[in-house]
């Protein structure tokens, strides 16, 4: 018998850990990418698209590669560049991983007391 030691056991969410960045790398959602790639691919993208389904079938994955193909720098493409950040944003190493680059600013004179 092998002795688990539950503590060092990530409680990080299956989603967090692994999130598809292509729509080659979505499983079992073919009704969902194949349309999505024709569209990029024929260059007839609506304007709207609207994500709906129970929790965890992937809408958000969906929308956020979705972005991505429509942000790329080489224009709207069904499979953008894997090293390509989107145009503006900084992709990060981790998950939970946050686009934005900016800091908090400084506390201002006006906040402090004389």
């Amino acid at each position: 018998m092998h002795a688990y030691n539950l503590v060092h056991v990530s409680s990080l969410a299956l989603y967090r850990r692994y999130r598809p960045e292509s729509f080659a790398e979505v499983i079992g959602q073919e009704h969902v990418t194949d349309p999505l790639q024709q569209a990029l691919r024929n260059n007839r993208v609506n304007h709207a698209y609207l994500f709906s389904g129970p929790r965890g079938c992937g809408k958000t994955t969906s929308a956020r590669i979705l972005a991505r193909c429509l942000n790329c720098e080489q224009g709207p493409t069904p499979a953008p560049a894997a090293s390509a950040s989107p145009v503006g944003t900084s992709r990060g190493t981790g998950p939970g991983r946050s686009t934005s680059s900016r800091s908090t600013p400084p506390p201002t004179a006006a906040w402090t007391t004389p």
